[in-house]
C-alpha cells in the first residue's frame, strides 16, 4: 500500500462536487486538513499560513488597503477581521 498515492486517488473524492453541491470553504479547507497525504503536517501547514496572513494584514498601515476603497468589503472591515482572526489564533496558542 502506497500511502502518498493511494491519498492523492481518494482525495478527489473527498472535495468532489456531489450532484451539483459545491464544497463550503468549511468542507474545502476540513478536507485539506484531515485528508492529506502528509497527515497533521497540513494541520500545522494551514494554521501557521492563517496567523501569517491575518497577523500581516492586521499589523498593516492603512495604505496597504488603499485599492479596496469603493470594493465589496471596506479596509476597515478586512483588516478587523484579520485582527479578530490573529487574536483568535494567538489565544489558541497561548501566545
Amino acid at each position: 500500500m502506497n500511502k502518498i498515492t493511494d491519498w492523492d486517488e481518494d482525495m478527489d473524492d473527498d472535495i468532489e462536487l456531489a450532484a451539483g453541491h459545491r464544497p463550503t470553504n468549511v468542507e474545502t479547507v476540513t478536507a485539506i486538513m484531515e485528508y492529506s497525504r502528509f497527515g497533521a503536517l497540513a494541520q500545522a501547514f494551514v494554521m501557521d499560513a492563517l496567523m501569517k496572513q491575518a497577523k500581516a494584514a492586521a499589523d498593516a498601515p492603512p495604505e496597504a488597503f488603499a485599492s479596496m476603497h469603493d470594493g465589496f468589503v471596506s479596509p476597515e472591515a478586512w483588516q478587523g477581521v484579520a485582527r479578530e482572526i490573529a487574536d483568535k489564533l494567538k489565544q489558541h496558542f497561548g501566545q
